[in-house]
C-alpha cells in the first residue's frame, strides 16, 4: 500500500510544480502586457527630449505613440510644476496637472511640451540633473538630455551618468541618450555636469586695451592724412595768388628759374586738367636750364627767401613750388655755369 502511494505522491508533486510555473508565467505575461497598455489601447512608444537651460530650467518635449486605440480620449498626468504646457501645438491649462486629450484615430501621436523649473541642482563640486520618469511603461522608450551650450559631463572618478547612456554631440552641444525596450517605471535618470566657473576678466581686459590701441592708431593716421591734405590745400591756395612784383628786383638767373617754373606749371595743368600748382623737382630744373646743381640750388634758395617759391625736401633733392606769379619781360640772357 505504501509502495503504490509513493509514485502517486511523486506525480502529484510534478503536476503541482508544472501548474505553479504555468501560473507564474501567465502572471508575468499579464504584467508585461499591462505595462504598455491603457484602458483604450497600447502605448507603443514614448520619446522624451529635455533641453537644459543655463538657468537650471528644462524644456521637455514628449511624444507618445498609441496603437490599437479604441477610446475617444486619454488622460495624461504631467510632472508636478509643469508650466507653459502645449498639447499638439495648443496651449493647455489644468488646475491639478491632469489633461484630457481627445482621440479620433486607431494609431495616434500625442505631442506635449512643458517647462520644469530648477531641475538642475548645484552640488559641492558639480551640477546634477535628475529626472524621475513615472509615465506608463511603453514598448519602446527613448530619452535624450541636451546639455546647456558649453557644458561638459563631469570627468574624473565616480559615476557621471545613471543609468549608463550613450553620449554624443551635434557640434554645438553634448547630449545623453537612453534607448530601452519595455522599461520599468518609475525610474530615475541622472547626469552630473562640470560646475561652471566665472570666466576670467583678463581676456576681456586685454581685448579692450587692444581695441583702444587700434582706435588710437587709426585716429593718429587719419589726423596725419587730413593735416597733410590741409597743408597741401593751403599751399595750393597761396600758390594761386598773383602778386605784381617789379621784375627789376630779380636777377636774370632768378627770372629764368621763375620762367621755367611757370612754363612747366602750365604744361602740367593742361595735362592733369587741374588748377592746382604741381611741384617740380629741383634736379629737373638743372636739366631744363642746363645748369649745375649748385647754381640751381643757390638761385632757388634766393627765390625762397624772397617768398616767390617754396621748397620741400624729398630724399636728397627738393620739390619746388611757385608760390607767387610775377610779370616777366621777354627772354633774357643768363650765364650758364
Amino acid at each position: 500500500m505504501n509502495k503504490r502511494s509513493e509514485p502517486c505522491k511523486s506525480c502529484f508533486v510534478v503536476v503541482l510544480l508544472f501548474l505553479t510555473l504555468l501560473l507564474l508565467n501567465n502572471v508575468g505575461a499579464v504584467e508585461n502586457k499591462s505595462t504598455s497598455s491603457f484602458a483604450g489601447g497600447i502605448i507603443e512608444e514614448i520619446t522624451i527630449e529635455d533641453d537644459l537651460g543655463a538657468d537650471g530650467d528644462v524644456r521637455e518635449k514628449l511624444v507618445l505613440k498609441l496603437i490599437n486605440v479604441s477610446s475617444d480620449e486619454v488622460t495624461l498626468g504631467l510632472p508636478a510644476g509643469a508650466e507653459e504646457v502645449r498639447i499638439n501645438g495648443e496651449e493647455s491649462t489644468s488646475e491639478f496637472g491632469v489633461y484630457t486629450v481627445p482621440l479620433n484615430c486607431s494609431t495616434c501621436y500625442i505631442m506635449v511640451s512643458y517647462t520644469l523649473r530648477s531641475v538642475v541642482k548645484e552640488e559641492k563640486d558639480a551640477l546634477v540633473f535628475s529626472r524621475i520618469i513615472s509615465f506608463p511603461s511603453p514598448r519602446v522608450f527613448q530619452y535624450t538630455v541636451l546639455l546647456p551650450k558649453g557644458s561638459l559631463i563631469r570627468g574624473g572618478e565616480g559615476v557621471s551618468i545613471v543609468p549608463q547612456g550613450a553620449v554624443g554631440s551635434d557640434g554645438q552641444r553634448i547630449f545623453v541618450t537612453w534607448s530601452e525596450r519595455e522599461p520599468e517605471f518609475p525610474k530615475a535618470y541622472l547626469v552630473w555636469l562640470e560646475k561652471r566657473t566665472a570666466p576670467s576678466s583678463w581676456p576681456g581686459l586685454v581685448a579692450g586695451v587692444l581695441a583702444l590701441f587700434f582706435v588710437f592708431v587709426v585716429a593718429a593716421l587719419l589726423f596725419f592724412v587730413f593735416s597733410k591734405k590741409s597743408k597741401d590745400a593751403e599751399r595750393v591756395r597761396r600758390a594761386t595768388k598773383t602778386v605784381v612784383i617789379p621784375h627789376t628786383v630779380f636777377s636774370p638767373d632768378e627770372k629764368a628759374v621763375v620762367r621755367v617754373l611757370k612754363q612747366q606749371r602750365a604744361k602740367a595743368r593742361a595735362l592733369l586738367k587741374t588748377k592746382n600748382t604741381p611741384p617740380l623737382m629741383q634736379k629737373e630744373l638743372c636739366k631744363l636750364l642746363s645748369w649745375s646743381k649748385s647754381k640751381v640750388s643757390g638761385v632757388v634758395s634766393s627765390l625762397e627767401r624772397k617768398g616767390i617759391v617754396q621748397r620741400e625736401r624729398v630724399g636728397r633733392s627738393f620739390r619746388v613750388v611757385l608760390v607767387h606769379d610775377i610779370d616777366l619781360p621777354e627772354q633774357e640772357t643768363t650765364n650758364k655755369s
